[in-house]
């Protein structure tokens, strides 16, 4: 988690990555 409070997950939406969000949501990222 990021000093701003972006976990990987809010990075991989904001990013527009939707495989790497679904595959992190897969794995329990909140």
């Amino acid at each position: 988690k990021a000093e701003e409070g972006w976990t990987p997950l809010h990075d991989a939406a904001r990013g527009g990555h939707k495989e790497i969000a679904d595959l992190l949501r897969k794995h329990g990222a909140k």
